[in-house]
């Protein structure tokens, strides 16, 4: 009920986002009550990742998993997505780039283009290309 609460005081439409925002709150909060006197700072939310931010972060860190998952992972990002077609749900913003977006869910009729939405999962697929779960994708207005 707690994180339901909190969630539903940082106003994100998306849950997971929500819930994020929420433990961020209540480890701040436990830290504060830990340490009597001490002030209790929350860190101000990441920008929005373009594209070629995400790319280049991607490409930068390739040889280093864990350092590109901290570096991207839980941000929030805005790309214009396209269908990869051939009956995958897929999607990508440029081909070339070999780098794809797959969404936890979907908004009825999602068939791609400008969405900003949060990063849940990486995975690398070695020559195949890196590969993005987005938390939730629909048309942004």
């Amino acid at each position: 009920m707690l994180f339901f609460r909190l969630s539903r005081m940082c106003g994100s439409k998306f849950p997971s986002t929500s819930i994020a925002v929420a433990l961020i709150a209540v480890a701040h909060a436990v830290t504060a009550l830990a340490h009597p006197g001490a002030e209790l700072r929350i860190p101000p939310p990441k920008p929005v990742m373009s594209y070629v931010q995400l790319k280049k972060e991607t490409w930068r860190l390739a040889s280093d998993r864990n350092e590109l998952v901290d570096a991207v992972v839980a941000r929030r990002v805005r790309l214009n997505l396209r269908p990869f077609g051939g009956g995958s749900d897929a999607f990508f913003v440029d081909r070339q780039d070999q780098i794809g977006f797959v969404c936890r869910s979907k908004s009825r009729g999602f068939k791609g283009g400008a969405v900003v939405s949060v990063i849940i999962t990486y995975e690398s697929g070695g020559d195949q290309g890196d590969f993005f779960t987005l938390d939730h994708c629909e048309v942004s207005r």
